[in-house]
């Protein structure tokens, strides 16, 4: 049997309030298991707990109780959250640059040792299928291009 990609085993995630002495559990006794390549989709209201558990499975925060795994090892281990690749809904993609310019420059700015930047790059746009648009400012791409973006 494959390793999951990501495993939940009784995880409870408390947030203190700011007097330390109450709290609100945000996951109580969360299980649940993904396999490699498995595509999920996670629905709830406002404060069911959706966000606590991807930062939790991405090693940002911590849960009070329970074991969080991703591909076999701790989510908060550095080597394994290299492995893992997480876009949020907002913010961080420069709009003024074309996509091209956009990973080169945050390949620098992240001190990437990639070898030829110029090949990642081509590598990677051809990955989220954005070589066509890749010298088309980031301002005109679609709500979905941009996210591909930000993947890549």
């Amino acid at each position: 049997m494959a390793t999951p990609a990501i495993s939940f085993a009784e995880v409870a995630k408390d947030f203190p309030f700011s007097t330390g002495q109450l709290s609100v559990r945000a996951l109580d006794r969360f299980s649940l298991t993904l396999s490699s390549g498995e595509v999920v989709a996670s629905l709830g209201s406002n404060g069911s707990g959706k966000s606590t558990a991807i930062k939790l499975a991405l090693g940002l925060i911590k849960q009070t109780q329970g074991k969080v795994l991703m591909q076999g090892g701790s989510a908060e281990s550095s080597e394994v959250r290299l492995k893992a690749g997480f876009v949020p809904d907002v913010g961080g993609i420069p709009l003024h640059m074309s996509g091209r310019e956009a990973l080169v420059w945050w390949a620098k700015m992240n001190d990437l040792a990639l070898g030829s930047t110029a090949d990642r790059v081509r590598e990677v746009l051809a990955d989220v299928d954005l070589v066509g648009v890749a010298d088309r400012r980031i301002s005109e791409y679609s709500r979905g291009m941009k996210k591909r973006l930000a993947l890549a």
